[in-house]
């Protein structure tokens, strides 16, 4: 005699998806890695969140810093300093297996004149152009917001000269927000990380 067992509900097995955060800067020397180093110091050691920080350009920046911070023998393409996990020379196959790492913040330090950094930027959740008032920039500026404005993003700027800054926001219809000063964006003051919050509307969730 067969005993019915009834219908038995499968259990779901599910890895949860890092929150990808892109930010991306009208050239070089605009505020771009600086801003992303602060976001990653405060998802990291604010938030206690497990965070990586992807370098999606050319500048090599973080191989410096691994120079600088850390013994030999460590991986400068691939290494944990101040509990940031830093990527240098990031691949698709590389940020591919990031999501399967437990990682629950992903930040990309990207660049538009680097094909993979502008790819990766319009697959995050959320999306920074960092903006620059300089005399020899501005028209990179202009050409990176007409680029993204039919997606949602938010603006920043770091020293910005505030008659240039309030012609592009008035020309693009944007706020552009004013990036704080830290000395050390590794050590940044409890302003600076509201600031950061309010800039990133992040929940606590992991």
């Amino acid at each position: 005699m067969r005993k019915f067992l009834g219908h038995v509900k499968r259990k779901d097995i599910r890895i949860n998806k890092p929150l990808k955060i892109g930010i991306i800067g009208a050239g070089r020397g605009v505020g771009t890695t600086y801003l992303a180093m602060m976001a990653a110091n405060f998802c990291a050691n604010f938030k206690g969140f497990k965070t990586a920080l992807v370098e999606c350009n050319n500048n090599k920046d973080y191989m410096k810093i691994c120079n600088e911070t850390s013994n030999m023998g460590t991986d400068m393409y691939d290494f944990l300093y101040k509990n940031i996990q830093f990527i240098s020379e990031a691949t698709p196959k590389k940020i591919a297996q990031l999501e399967l790492k437990g990682y629950h913040r992903i930040i990309f330090d990207c660049s538009v004149d680097y094909e993979l950094g502008f790819i990766e930027f319009f697959r995050c959740d959320v999306r920074i152009v960092v903006c620059s008032t300089q005399l020899y920039k501005i028209g990179c500026t202009k050409k990176l917001l007409s680029d993204v404005k039919d997606i949602p993003v938010k603006a920043v700027v770091f020293c910005a000269d505030k008659k240039a800054k309030a012609k592009i926001e008035k020309d693009f219809k944007r706020v552009i927000k004013d990036i704080p000063i830290e000395y050390n964006s590794l050590y940044i003051k409890p302003e600076t990380c509201n600031w950061i919050s309010q800039l990133l509307e992040l929940s606590d969730e992991k």
